[in-house]
């Protein structure tokens, strides 16, 4: 719904505004981008198939210049912002991920090299869940963390170090909690990010779910 497609000949500008107005997805093609950020840094990158351009914005950052140019002939799909808004207040994490995303350009594409604070990623066998876990409380993190096993993912979000919301491997609340604190193998990845509003599924304090997951979920 509220989905836009705009074919592009090579060297043609992708018609985007500001304040944004969609959140673009390339589905063919490539394009070169410029942008600016509040806070004076400038980008230059490079975006194909199956990634989102204009994402700073949904992210919670500001953008103060855009502009984007085909290099070659592309198919773009435009997302209204207000549909958007929408998709993250029921899943949170679409916050956080295009946040990271953004991130992760400034530090590789920016020209002034402004500081942004980077997420957490890994293995499980490197770092155990409940060491990581113990250690997202204790540091009093806001954000979301996502683990991928070979069933499916569990996302975890976090406010102040406490959990607030969980789901994953079709389920939702305290029970995805205690199931990820059994996980042994697999990745994770913690998406930083400030506290939004959502899904209050967790209400238990996180010391109790610690101490519940460490004697097997009794």
């Amino acid at each position: 719904a509220n989905c836009r497609h705009t074919e592009l000949a090579a060297g043609e500008r992708l018609p985007a505004t500001l304040p944004p107005t969609r959140l673009w997805w390339v589905e063919r093609g490539s394009l070169a981008i410029r942008e600016t950020r509040e806070g004076g840094a400038t980008l230059a990158y490079r975006v194909g198939p199956e990634e989102f351009a204009g994402e700073f914005a949904f992210g919670g950052g500001v953008t103060t210049a855009f502009e984007a140019v085909a290099e070659t002939d592309s198919w773009i799909a435009g997302q209204d912002a207000d549909a958007v808004r929408r998709i993250v207040a029921d899943q949170p994490v679409l916050f956080y991920y295009l946040r990271n995303i953004s991130a992760t350009r400034d530090r590789l594409y920016s020209r002034t090299g402004l500081p942004v604070e980077k997420g957490l990623s890994g293995t499980l066998e490197s770092l155990p869940v409940m060491e990581l876990l113990q250690m997202l409380h204790g540091a009093r993190r806001t954000g979301v963390l996502r683990f991928d096993e070979p069933s499916g993912s569990i996302f975890l979000q976090f406010a102040g170090g406490q959990i607030v919301h969980a789901e994953g491997l079709g389920d939702v609340g305290e029970s995805v909690v205690l199931q990820s604190m059994k996980l042994a193998r697999g990745s994770f990845e913690f998406y930083v990010g400030p506290e939004i509003a959502g899904v209050r599924s967790v209400t238990t304090d996180m010391m109790k779910l610690l101490m519940t997951g460490a004697g097997g979920g009794r």
